[in-house]
């Protein structure tokens, strides 16, 4: 994996990279498309803005439970079925024009965050998966939920060490390095440890919570990623994984993803945090429990508003393809799986959208003064300016120069 500044947005974290991957070349800011087994609404929804001029990540995501680990590791056809259905999805995205990587998590049996080290049985079944499905462009660590400890992290780290030197004559694919969370956990000893095996992609797990909220975690970070950086005069990259998409209730309600340039983050994957929602006396109908993203203000606009005739896919702001193709008709009529996905294709495409201009407002210094366009998101912006004003006064420029792409 090779790693090239193109372009820099003065006073600001927003940076355009070339990350060469997978045989492709990918332009950052960058979001990954989302697709799982069962679904690639997304992609297919998608499909007209991917190809040789926008070049994005596309994420196969598979939760995993230690009862179905098992199964695999018994039963050959369950675990051929298993390994066919990751590889279908990662061979159309890339056949899409996307560079695709595998994402496993492993939880408990009743979805709840698994939190440790599994034995190596299940270890490393999950490596073989990421290492040996057809068509994964990078390895991304299995996630296994908040691990207690340095010592866990590292543990991890020294099984994927092992992994990665016992390889012969297969075919070599990058290690993503995967960072904590939590800010008593970015161990000097695991960054540079995941530096000497190769790492430029960092991912970092928000967890579902708001960009924002971990600037200085990142900060840190980057204070261990730089002299690495400086020492080899090689660059790095920052990928949001799980990343929050929206935030806000009713009218407040605004997008968070697409702002992830603004904090730092190179590229953000879709979100995969397992969500306990409170649920009203009086269940929502389909239309009342599906936003569609305006790309006008980056706030939401109820489906029920479109159904009824308030909005349309003529409406400034939510002009897709998918909606377009949708009577109101049928959406009175739509079913909550056709309400969801519609609001899932709708979405993508408009974040697509929006992110596949996002290298050149970039270059052109006017990637922030195009966030400021957006009426429901001015807050954000806010902190956006003071974060890099901050972050590139003089003392921190000097640290930061390489990330940046100076001398």
């Amino acid at each position: 994996m090779e790693i090239e500044v193109v372009s820099t947005e003065k006073g600001t974290l927003c940076r355009a990279l070339e990350i060469k991957a997978g045989g492709k070349k990918v332009r950052t800011p960058t979001r990954a498309l989302n697709l799982t087994r069962n679904s690639k609404v997304e992609l297919d929804a998608t499909k007209h803005l991917v190809g040789t001029k926008f070049t994005p990540f596309a994420e196969v995501f598979a939760r995993v439970t230690p009862d179905v680990l098992s199964k695999i590791i018994d039963s050959d056809p369950t675990g051929q079925r298993f390994s066919s259905e990751l590889n279908l999805r990662l061979n159309q995205s890339r056949e899409a024009g996307a560079v695709p990587y595998l994402v496993l998590q492993l939880t408990n049996n009743d979805g709840s965050p698994y939190n440790q080290v599994p034995p190596k049985r299940i270890l490393d079944l999950l490596f073989n998966l990421l290492w040996g499905t057809p068509g994964n462009s990078f390895v991304v660590p299995p996630l296994l939920g908040a691990l207690q400890n340095e010592s866990d992290y590292v543990g991890l780290f020294k099984m994927l060490k092992e992994r990665i030197e016992s390889r012969t004559e297969r075919r070599e694919l990058p290690l993503v390095g995967l960072v904590p969370s939590s800010y008593r956990l970015v161990a000097p000893r695991l960054i540079q440890g995941y530096w000497n095996l190769g790492c430029r992609l960092f991912a970092f797990d928000c967890e579902n919570k708001k960009t924002a909220a971990f600037g200085y975690v990142l900060e840190k970070l980057h204070q261990e990623l730089t002299p690495l950086s400086r020492g080899s005069r090689e660059q790095y990259a920052l990928h949001a994984l799980n990343s929050k998409f929206r935030t806000g209730r009713g009218d407040t309600m605004r997008v968070n993803d697409l702002l992830s340039p603004g904090f730092g983050f190179d590229s953000y994957g879709p979100n995969h945090v397992t969500r306990f929602r409170w649920i009203p006396q009086r269940p929502l109908s389909p239309l009342q429990n599906n936003q569609l993203l305006s790309s006008t203000t980056y706030g939401f606009v109820p489906m029920e508003a479109v159904a009824s005739g308030d909005a349309s896919s003529d409406t400034p702001g939510l002009r897709t393809r998918a909606l377009a193709a949708t009577t109101r008709t049928e959406l009175r009529q739509a079913s909550a799986a056709s309400a969801r996905n519609l609001s899932v294709a709708h979405n993508a495409e408009v974040e697509m959208t929006e992110i596949s201009k996002f290298t050149a407002l970039v270059e052109s210094g006017n990637l922030m003064k195009h966030y400021e366009g957006k009426p429901l998101v001015a807050e954000e912006v806010q902190v956006m300016r003071k974060v890099g004003a901050r972050s590139l006064d003089t003392e921190r420029q000097e640290s930061l120069s390489e990330w940046f792409g100076g001398g």
